[in-house]
């Protein structure tokens, strides 16, 4: 692992993480199972939610980690989801059960760690002893509203692109929330970066931006305002074609402003 994260620009734990699903994948077909059930608990959650808040999130990551998802179409459940570590280890004492801790949990250079091992505790302690009850129900909150805004956008969605071109008039008609669940579903379909800062971006572009202006979105996509529409525009089919340039002069194209000199 610690080779393959320094090859990626992931951290060691993003990429921890898809060798280790990866495998119980490919251990689940191999043993002809259903779907993987993993030990993710309450105590799990509460801490996600927390660590997407200090590095910053939306609705959605304030939903933590999902009850049922896959793997490379394999299903993942996670039924210990609602019940806290202590009533899990109670449960284990009671059964005769043993257990392995994975020693890398004490490691307190992972973000993780140190949300759990510092930051909670100080919590608890200064602010709020049932901080990880109020963490676990803002996640159910986050996730019935996010439910809600999904459906809900998927129907400003359709109103709005179609196929390469964006209404700016039924966009700009739409609920500012709306407005960036169209852009972040729109970015995940064409390449585009969907990031806060690019989005934010593009649906001030797309809404005040001037005709014959143009926005570059990332990942070679750009947006291109007509009066009525903006044209998504990518890299790829813009360098196939030809532009007529004066030396010295310059030109607008392919995004950019191109200057040229003897």
């Amino acid at each position: 692992v610690p080779a393959l994260a320094d090859d990626s620009k992931q951290s060691f734990e993003e990429v921890a993480r898809t060798i280790r699903y990866d495998f119980l994948v490919d251990m689940a077909r191999t043993e002809g199972c259903d779907c993987i059930a993993t030990g993710h608990h309450a105590d799990d959650q509460a801490e996600t939610v927390m660590m997407r808040v200090v590095r910053g999130t939306s609705l959605k990551g304030l939903c933590g980690i999902p009850g049922v998802g896959d793997w490379d179409g394999m299903p993942i459940v996670r039924p210990l989801l609602d019940v806290s570590r202590v009533d899990i280890e109670a449960y284990m004492a009671a059964q005769g059960v043993e257990f392995r801790e994975d020693h890398s949990n004490t490691d307190r250079k992972y973000v993780r760690n140190r949300i759990r091992h510092t930051l909670m505790p100080f919590l608890r302690e200064h602010f709020n002893p049932q901080v990880d009850e109020a963490l676990r129900r803002l996640s159910q909150v986050s996730k019935d509203e996010d439910a809600l805004l999904d459906a809900l956008s998927h129907t400003a969605f359709t109103a709005c692109v179609k196929g390469d071109e964006i209404d700016r008039v039924a966009f700009d008609a739409l609920h500012r929330a709306e407005q960036r669940r169209v852009l972040v579903r729109l970015a995940h379909d064409i390449g585009a970066l969907a990031d806060f800062d690019r989005v934010k971006g593009a649906l001030n572009f797309i809404t005040s931006g001037a005709t014959g202006q143009r926005y570059d979105w990332g990942g070679g996509v750009h947006l291109s305002n007509g009066r009525e529409v903006a044209q998504i525009v990518h890299a790829s089919q813009e360098w196939n074609r030809s532009v007529e340039v004066s030396v010295p002069g310059h030109v607008e194209a392919f995004g950019y402003r191109w200057n040229f000199t003897f």
